[in-house]
């Protein structure tokens, strides 16, 4: 079991959902294990985001993105299965800032803010 904190924006996300969402996802998080991260597989995974491990797991119809911090987990985003911000971060695409990342309504303004 790992301690785990969230970022503002993700602590948001998973206050604007149900009592049965969050509780979903808060047990999901607290089912993963070290030994789960040395072999992600099924609904856990990995990849790297500028450089650093990062960590999707996937709770039904959302993707918690999180990051190792010492003895504990970070939860960077909450996002939407289907949401252009997952798109974005799971296929890694550039932005700016991660927070310009839920700003983009549609993935043609996020390809309009790559060029400026």
């Amino acid at each position: 079991m790992f301690q785990v904190s969230f970022s503002n924006r993700a602590m948001a996300e998973l206050n604007k959902l149900g009592k049965l969402d969050q509780m979903e996802i808060v047990e999901a998080i607290g089912a993963v294990t070290p030994q789960r991260l040395l072999e992600p597989s099924g609904d856990l995974g990995r990849f790297e985001r500028a450089g650093r491990p990062m960590y999707r797991l996937r709770v039904g119809e959302w993707r918690v993105y999180f990051t190792p911090e010492g003895d504990g987990v970070r939860i960077d985003f909450l996002l939407h299965k289907k949401s252009i911000a997952d798109f974005v971060v799971r296929f890694k695409l550039p932005v700016s800032d991660d927070a310009a990342i839920e700003t983009h309504k549609s993935f043609g303004e996020y390809l309009d803010s790559l060029m400026k």
